[in-house]
């Protein structure tokens, strides 16, 4: 019993920061659970997410134009090409509202100051976002290169990337609970 009291006073802001994470991750997928299930909920969900491909399309055209490229975005169908390419389409996943989720919770169950905390949201929604759109707009590059390449970067490269960069930034930046990770 004496054993478990030094264990829970000596990493109970750990386990603090584990429960509340949990929960809060809990929480984002039953809120999906509900979205997905209700036509209302789901109607917003889906008018928000088109709204948000718009700008991840338009943001990824723009950034292609810079580089050279003669780029088209086909609205309806959410895709975004290279002039003589199939070009990208970019869906509901492409959003990247997981791993914004996941890092918001990262953030909120993080012992720090409110303030401090908004501010490294507000941070983090930007760093997935402009990464987001550089894939998106590599993606479109590589679509004219070779499909194995756009394969493997779809599906494994920019995860890979983007976890990295994320997990830097909260460690770095974030300082994290004390005892979690040292």
């Amino acid at each position: 019993m004496d054993q478990l009291k030094v264990f829970l006073s000596k990493y109970s802001s750990s386990i603090k920061f584990v429960v509340v994470f949990t929960l809060l991750f809990l929480f984002y997928k039953v809120m999906f659970f509900f979205i997905w299930r209700s036509d209302y909920l789901f109607s917003l969900y889906y008018d928000f997410s088109i709204w948000w491909i718009s700008g991840l399309l338009v943001s990824s055209d723009f950034i292609l134009g810079i580089l050279g490229y003669s780029t088209e975005i086909i609205e309806p169908t959410r895709i975004v090409k290279i002039a003589g390419t199939s070009g990208v389409t970019v869906g509901e996943p492409c959003i990247g509202f997981d791993i914004m989720a996941l890092f918001i919770g990262l953030i909120v169950a993080a012992t720090m100051k409110i303030k401090r905390k908004f501010l490294f949201i507000g941070l983090a929604l930007l760093i997935i976002n402009t990464l987001n759109v550089l894939r998106i707009s590599a993606l479109a590059v590589l679509v004219q290169f070779d499909p194995y390449l756009w394969e493997l970067n779809h599906k494994f490269i920019f995860t890979i990337i983007v976890y990295l960069v994320m997990f830097s930034f909260w460690r770095k930046l974030l300082k994290p609970t004390p005892g979690l990770v040292s």
